[in-house]
C-alpha cells in the first residue's frame, strides 16, 4: 500500500495539492537529513500528519498559518 498516494487521494476537495506540497516539503527535508520517508497518514482535516521514516516517527500539527508543532520519536534506542 502506498500510504503517501493514499493520504493525498483522501485529503479531500481542494486539499490534495496542499497535502502533496506538505508531504513533498517533509520528504525534501528528511532526505537532506539522510532519512527515507516510508509512510504518511493525516487526520480528516489534514491538520495533523504522521510521518514514518527509516529512523523515526514524526507527528506534525499545523497550529495556524505561521505556527506548527512537531514531535519526534526515534525508532532506535541507541
Amino acid at each position: 500500500m502506498d500510504t503517501i498516494a493514499e493520504t493525498i487521494k483522501f485529503a479531500g476537495f481542494g486539499k490534495k495539492k496542499a497535502m502533496a506540497k506538505q508531504i513533498q516539503m517533509f520528504d525534501d527535508r528528511l532526505t537532506e537529513q539522510g532519512e527515507t520517508l516510508l509512510a504518511v497518514c493525516a487526520s480528516v482535516k489534514g491538520i495533523k500528519q504522521l510521518y514514518v521514516t527509516d529512523k523515526r516517527i514524526l507527528l506534525h500539527e499545523i497550529k495556524d498559518i505561521v505556527s506548527n508543532d512537531e514531535r519526534s520519536i526515534p525508532l532506535s534506542s541507541n
